[in-house]
């Protein structure tokens, strides 16, 4: 279930179709018109909620929904051969008297030979509309000039972004990876920066003055993919041959033209050092308070924003690259206190633009699940780990299954995903097979913490379904700041078949160094318990 809704929506509301957008002459808050089900007293949303918005979503739900649709997937061979056409040229039955006939849409031919009609606001919505901040500036705003400087090295295959006091795109936004990442894409990718910029163009061009409004049916040009592929869901009729998309949850291999290395500087970017501040939380038993979304009221600029995680889109890049925070200040690492109960209360918050000392508490959307690959970036953290691995591999006769160094998911307000210094916390999960059985060993990141996590060795019964236990095991490690999920581990192996073997003690002041004579001792421990039984 959602720990937030919508103050202006009654429970389980339809979204059947997205108008267009609008905003009232005299004001400045961009809107988006929607078709909802059942009627509600008011029908739209506004644009900075564009993360979340999509056909046949349910707003407000009370119970666990199915995800409709029939589920098509798409490749993109060159998006500069689409057409675009009103949803109410769709030859599917009835689309021509659908209440957003007059939205408009990419129009092309699958690689099935199926006719797609995919919604321009979709495509923009997962390109682009992860957060508060793009999902408005991109309607009216030439914000990518003023508000970011940008400077690219290309001796040195190297880029510098400098976020400008003056921005509005404050530090909370730049505190998640992905969010780093996909700004730094859109930053300095051409094609993707000129698609993004040509919504405000568009806007300008075609949208109608009335006398209360300012109209205007989305449009953009989509940026140049080519061979990228998309998992979607909608409406396919055979006997038209012809797919009408409602929703886009996954989009790989989308092309990137930027420097590997890219250096982001902001002036609120602070590195830990220790100290004896206090970091408030809240009291209770841990469980996030229920926010309730108000998009009528002006957001509290001087509040950091709460981030909810909607419905997550996953993407993937086809080039990985490296973003580095490069921080100006120094900031005590603190220990904790406790604030007053705040457990299952409702929060009310805001996420429109911010005014100093005034209104709600802030809010952002993150809707990114980045997919990329960037264990080329992270192996250096595991150095003495994977020298120990390759120890059990030509020492002991192990066979390598598999290997993977990722990033920890973000779970709700929880911040143990990251180090202290802002960057993602990894985990490495490396799979070996001897002896007929197949033992997985899993290590994280601790470089920030006074005492290393010890490395979980696990004895895998259900191969087919390990994909998703580890991720359950991700997860569940984070929401225990960093501890191993032994109940978990119990249901997922067998209570005799996991154990924590401890690291090599690493001599004073010097925690990323081991001779090799400890990493050996390491790599016996690891298979006397897990490997050799």
């Amino acid at each position: 279930m959602k720990d937030y809704r919508f103050k202006s929506f009654d429970d389980d509301v339809e979204i059947w179709a997205i108008g267009s957008l609008f905003r009232w002459i005299s004001g400045k808050q961009w809107n988006v018109g929607l078709q909802l089900t059942p009627s509600q007293r008011r029908n739209y949303l506004s644009i900075s909620n564009a993360p979340i918005l999509a056909r046949k979503r349910t707003i407000n739900p009370t119970t666990e929904f199915q995800e409709p649709g029939y589920k098509q997937r798409i490749r993109i061979s060159d998006t500069s051969k689409w057409e675009v056409k009103p949803i109410r040229d769709c030859p599917i039955g009835g689309f021509a008297r659908r209440p957003d006939a007059g939205q408009l849409c990419f129009v092309f031919e699958n690689y099935d030979g199926r006719i797609i009609f995919l919604p321009q606001f979709e495509l923009a919505r997962i390109l682009f509309f992860h957060g508060t901040y793009l999902s408005r500036t991109a309607i009216e705003s030439d914000c990518l000039k003023s508000e970011f400087d940008v400077a690219v090295d290309d001796a040195q295959d190297t880029a510098t972004i400098r976020v400008m006091p003056s921005a509005s795109y404050t530090v909370s936004h730049l505190n998640e990876p992905g969010t780093q990442n996909y700004l730094s894409w859109l930053l300095l990718d051409g094609g993707a920066r000129n698609s993004y910029e040509s919504i405000c163009k568009y806007q300008r061009l075609h949208g109608i003055d009335t006398p209360k409004y300012r109209r205007w049916t989305f449009q953009f040009d989509p940026p140049p993919l080519t061979d990228v592929f998309m998992r979607t869901r909608g409406r396919f009729v055979e006997d038209v041959n012809c797919a009408f998309i409602w929703e886009i949850d996954e989009i790989k291999n989308i092309p990137n033209r930027m420097p590997e290395e890219v250096y982001i500087e902001h002036p609120e970017f602070e590195r830990s050092v220790p100290g004896s501040g206090q970091a408030v939380h809240p009291a209770g038993n841990g469980e996030e308070s229920p926010l309730v979304i108000h998009d009528d009221v002006v957001a509290n600029a001087s509040t950091t924003s709460v981030v909810m995680t909607g419905d997550s889109v996953s993407v993937a890049f086809k080039n990985p690259f490296h973003v580095n925070r490069v921080a100006s200040k120094e900031r005590k690492t603190p220990t904790s206190s406790t604030s007053e109960e705040t457990d299952g209360k409702l929060v009310s918050v805001s996420t429109e633009e911010g005014v100093a000392d005034r209104g709600l508490p802030a809010a952002d959307w993150n809707t990114l699940k980045d997919e990329t690959d960037y264990s080329q970036f992270y192996e250096n953290k595991f150095d003495c780990f994977l020298n120990m691995v390759r120890i059990l591999i030509e020492s002991y006769e192990c066979v390598s299954v598999s290997k993977s160094i990722i990033p920890l998911p973000q779970m709700g307000r929880c911040k143990k995903h990251l180090l202290s210094n802002g960057n993602p916390r990894c985990i490495a999960v490396i799979c070996l097979s001897t002896g007929g059985k197949t033992v997985c060993l899993l290590e994280v990141d601790t470089s920030d913490a006074d005492k290393a996590l010890s490395t979980q060795v696990l004895i895998v019964n259900d191969l087919a379904g390990w994909e998703t236990n580890v991720e359950r095991i991700q997860q569940e490690l984070v929401q225990a700041s960093l501890r191993w999920p032994k109940e978990l581990l119990d249901k997922i192996c067998g209570k005799q078949r996991h154990k924590g073997v401890n690291h090599p003690q690493a001599p004073k002041g010097n925690r990323g160094v081991l001779d090799p004579e400890s990493i050996a001792g390491w790599a016996g421990r690891v298979y006397g318990w897990g490997l050799c039984l």
